[in-house]
């Protein structure tokens, strides 16, 4: 809720603790949150999201990673309505969208904001009221699916990939050592690659 509520101040500590665990402040815009709650590395990479349907009614807006970052696992947060929710159709879809972009086994960061008019949304999906489901639910997806797709289209004029590689002659001092291998960095940029 902190990452949603930037506007709003929070201090979280243990029992017992002088320090906070989690402290955030009304001064710090919501990238800045980012960075107090989940590190500098996924706040170097974000690409802000921004798109709105007026047929859908429906206002998104969020922060992803762009197609440098990946980690093990999808972090997916996910508002409609100031409430925090789950809705495995626009993961799955999120996930569909980065698979292109990112490393085999590469997930995505992810924070998104939805506005829709109440009467659209079905929270009595689960007793906990945290799986929802939506009227016109598949053109949602399906107009997050674009917005994002745009947005990470837009944002990544240049890509870093390190691969490993055996350079001619080396095959001998491969079988020697087997451990030793050299890196090559390229960098993509605008569809020319340097190595």
């Amino acid at each position: 809720y902190a990452l949603h509520n930037y506007t709003v101040g929070f201090s979280c500590k243990r029992h017992g603790q002088v320090s906070s665990d989690v402290l955030t402040t009304p001064q710090d815009d919501q990238q800045q949150t980012i960075r107090c709650l989940f590190g500098n590395t996924i706040a170097r990479e974000l690409v802000k999201l921004e798109c709105t349907s007026q047929s859908l009614n429906l206002q998104v807006k969020g922060w992803v990673t762009n197609g440098n970052f990946s980690q093990k696992k999808t972090t997916f947060i996910l508002f409609i309505n100031g409430r925090l929710v789950d809705n495995s159709q626009i993961k799955r879809s999120v996930e569909a969208v980065y698979s292109v972009c990112l490393p085999r086994g590469g997930r995505p960061w992810v924070y998104m904001s939805l506005t829709l008019p109440a009467e659209t949304i079905d929270v009595n999906v689960h007793p906990t009221k945290k799986e929802i489901r939506m009227i016109n639910e598949a053109e949602i997806v399906q107009e997050l699916r674009d917005g994002l797709q745009n947005c990470l289209e837009n944002a990544n004029v240049s890509r870093t990939y390190e691969v490993q590689t055996l350079l001619p002659g080396a095959e001998k001092l491969a079988n020697q050592t087997e451990n030793e291998s050299s890196t090559v960095r390229i960098l993509l940029l605008c569809g020319l690659c340097y190595c």
